[in-house]
């Protein structure tokens, strides 16, 4: 048997969600896949703080990557989930029981947070519960999961820009730049976080007239944000698609901090031709994710294969 952790994939609330705000998550059918009979030396970040000297379940993580580089869909957390999960499935834990779930998000928060110097743990929330869900801190290192029902008749379609980006270095420069200029960027976050309520509260309500409009607010405001910060949260390859993509009635915009990894499309209809032609000329790639409705769970090792 292998145990199986899903991706992430941030729909709204990036920044903003690690000052309290409400994010929306879906949980990728894309896994981290552990095995506690095959040991090996922890080499993740994670992984090292919660063995130690002690060998690991092994860890297969090419499903959230591509050719080794990180598709940005929380391999890292979803891999610490798995194998945390993996020890317990060969203890007998049933883990799909709730009461073990918390436990497991728990620790697995605890120790990515230490390890990352802080997070929101919304991968790690996604990685054990699966599903899609609102997501909020209410405290320091407790949040709140509330189960959403997929917006009927949204369409969603994912794009790897092919490049990696590094999440935790591009929060540092985010937080120097609200430091260093608290009177510029107070307004600009005040903004986001407006955004962040407004999909929130239209994700919850299946209302694709209104989650549209507030995800797009949204990515402008991660642009000027990322301008003005010399961050580049908004590549302008993705300015450019979501252009395009407002003329679908669509909106298209970067996932989770930006500047390379994954970006989102999301539309009454699927991408029109032209547009699957705009995004091969900048260089993206469609790629093919379904959603998990699971969380962390095992199968027969063969299965894992699929």
């Amino acid at each position: 048997m292998k145990v199986l952790a899903p991706g992430k994939l941030l729909l709204s609330g990036a920044y903003v969600v690690l000052d309290g705000a409400p994010a929306t998550v879906l949980s990728v059918g894309r896994y981290a896949k552990a095995n506690a009979l095959v040991r090996e030396v922890p080499r993740a970040a994670e992984l090292m703080k919660a063995y130690g000297q002690k060998r690991a379940p092994s860890l297969d993580l090419s499903d959230l990557t591509d050719e080794g580089r990180k598709l940005g869909l929380g391999s890292s957390a979803a891999g610490l989930v798995a194998a945390l999960a993996a020890d317990a499935y060969e203890d007998g834990v049933d883990i799909e029981d709730r009461v073990f779930r918390k436990q497991l998000f728990e620790k697995a928060f605890a120790l990515h947070r230490e390890v990352q110097g802080g997070g929101s743990g919304f991968d790690v929330a996604a990685a054990v519960w699966g599903g899609f869900f609102r997501y909020e801190l209410y405290a320091a290192g407790k949040a709140r999961v509330t189960d959403l029902l997929w917006p009927s008749g949204l369409q969603l379609e994912l794009f790897s820009t092919q490049t990696s980006a590094r999440t935790s270095e591009f929060i540092a420069e985010i937080n120097a730049f609200r430091g260093a200029q608290p009177e510029v960027a107070g307004p600009m976050f005040a903004a986001l976080r407006q955004a962040a309520i407004r999909a929130s509260v239209a994700f919850a309500a299946g209302s694709i007239q209104d989650v549209l409009p507030a995800l797009t607010a949204s990515r402008e405001i991660l642009g000027a944000i990322g301008e003005t910060a010399h961050v580049p949260v908004v590549l302008p390859q993705v300015q450019r698609l979501g252009v395009l993509a407002a003329s679908e009635d669509a909106v298209f915009y970067p996932s989770g901090a930006g500047g390379g990894d994954v970006c989102v499309r999301l539309g009454v209809e699927r991408a029109s031709a032209q547009f699957l032609r705009a995004v091969a000329a900048e260089g993206l790639m469609p790629l093919k994710v379904m959603a998990d409705s699971r969380g962390v769970h095992a199968v027969a090792a063969e299965d894992s294969e699929d």
